[in-house]
């Protein structure tokens, strides 16, 4: 009773997939007993959520997929007695002949609980920080597993002399560029300045806001910027004060990545931007700091210019409470590492650059100066008239008779200083194209010539 009661539920689905669909093939009985569509781990059970059809019953050429459920796109990732249409690698079924398969297999989305279990098997994490989409797309596309958007986008983007200029709106507008261009790697959004301390609700808020704006990148059709269990606040301080407010945070359902050590929004409190935690009473007021950003229930902590010495010991404690650290001018004994974008790339945005750059910052490019020198010479190229040259200057009338009619009426609408100007443009560049075309057929020539030597010898 029960595998008829199956049966029929399935041939309901099928039905209605074939009414939404009418060019997609009806299964008959002898279909329904041939496919193997199961429920994870449930061998002998058939799941009426799932109905994978043949490729034989694809008469017409089409796909026939019953219509995806939320229980069928979440068995697609067990393998578990489930078969896939089509090929072994999971695609659809066979495409009609002449049409482009355009299935793109989608990375999976680092999430807190991932990184969590990197940090338990000892992988080292990955993260550096973005605040658009080209330079979220490159972090994204090079397979680190974080971006940070961070306050830092105040020096590197803005100008500022420090991170405290920088405002809530502005943020937002960096989390919502960079979301766009985060596919696999999780988002992290730094909580500005003068946006979250006066209050637990006003701490809230800031943090809502932000994830929101991670997150409204699904309604425009982008991409998983920080869905899907995705995305996270940090927030700088690990004071008693900083701790209720991040604790306040996470109960509302935002997770938290703490900060301590060198913390730059307190710069004014610390007299500069300097290490952090060389004396014994230093290095256990970072300590504690850590240990509250635990207990209010951060899932990492952001150790910043600490020796490498008080890392290490941090790091090895907070593990046994799956929280993880990340370490910027901190060793290499924290469980990841980041680094400023603009900073690794050599890039010259910063109004001093040159002079404050981070002793802990290993330079991987020299993008400021290629970027300069890009510059001068197309400074160079268009004063002294190389650019645009004929390869760079595509676009023509579609005749001689366009331009003879366009001519005569600005000439009629007493515009002659146009017409002449149009005239002898005209011929310049009848000029310019046969000694272009001469150019290139003698370039075919030179290597039809070439090449048939070569093949003689």
């Amino acid at each position: 009773a029960i595998g008829r009661l199956h049966c029929v539920n399935a041939v309901t689905v099928v039905t209605a997939a074939a009414m939404r669909h009418p060019r997609r093939p009806m299964l008959t009985r002898r279909h329904l007993r041939a496919t193997p569509w199961r429920l994870p781990g449930k061998e002998g059970r058939r799941d009426p959520r799932r109905v994978v059809v043949p490729r034989h019953a694809h008469a017409n050429g089409t796909n026939g997929d019953a219509p995806e459920t939320h229980a069928n796109a979440h068995a697609k990732g067990n393998q578990g007695g489930i078969a896939q249409s089509g090929t072994g690698t999971g695609t659809r079924g066979d495409a009609a002949p002449g049409e482009k398969k355009r299935e793109r297999k989608r990375a999976k989305k680092v999430t807190v609980a991932s990184l969590l279990a990197k940090a338990s098997r000892g992988e080292v994490i990955t993260m550096a920080t973005a605040y658009d989409y080209p330079s979220a797309k490159h972090v994204d596309a090079a397979g680190l597993d974080c971006i940070l958007v961070g306050d830092s986008a105040a020096m590197v983007c803005h100008g500022y002399d420090t991170t405290l200029a920088i405002g809530l709106d502005e943020m937002a507008s960096h989390v919502m560029s960079a979301a766009r261009g985060a596919e696999r790697a999780m988002v992290v959004s730094d909580l500005p300045f003068g946006s979250y301390e006066a209050s637990e609700s006003e701490a809230i808020r800031a943090a809502s806001r932000l994830m929101k704006s991670a997150h409204a990148v699904h309604g425009h059709g982008g991409n998983n910027g920080g869905g899907h269990g995705g995305g996270a606040v940090k927030l700088e301080g690990g004071g008693e004060r900083k701790a209720r407010l991040a604790a306040a945070i996470v109960d509302s359902g935002v997770a938290v990545m703490g900060h301590t050590g060198l913390i730059p929004q307190s710069v004014s409190v610390l007299g500069g931007f300097r290490a952090v935690g060389r004396t014994a009473k230093e290095a256990e007021r970072v300590f504690d700091e850590c240990l509250r950003l635990r207990d209010a229930g951060c899932f990492s902590v952001v150790l910043e210019c600490v020796p490498s010495s008080l890392a290490a010991a941090i790091t090895q404690h907070l593990l046994q409470d799956n929280v993880f650290t990340i370490g910027i001018g901190s060793g290499a004994a924290t469980a990841g590492q980041v680094l400023v974008y603009h900073d690794m790339l050599g890039m010259l945005s910063h109004p001093h650059h040159e002079q404050v750059a981070p002793r802990f910052a290993k330079r991987y490019a020299d993008v400021g100066n290629i970027v300069h020198d890009a510059l001068v010479r197309y400074r160079k190229d268009v004063t002294d008239g190389g650019f645009p040259s004929r390869e760079y200057d595509p676009y023509r009338f579609g005749s001689d008779g366009e331009v003879e009619a366009f001519e005569k009426t600005i000439r009629r609408r007493g515009f002659g200083d146009a017409a002449d100007a149009l005239a002898k443009h005209q011929h310049e560049q009848r000029v310019q194209d046969r000694e272009h075309a001469d150019a290139k057929a003698k370039a075919a020539g030179q290597s039809a010539s070439s090449s048939s030597s070569s093949t003689t010898l």
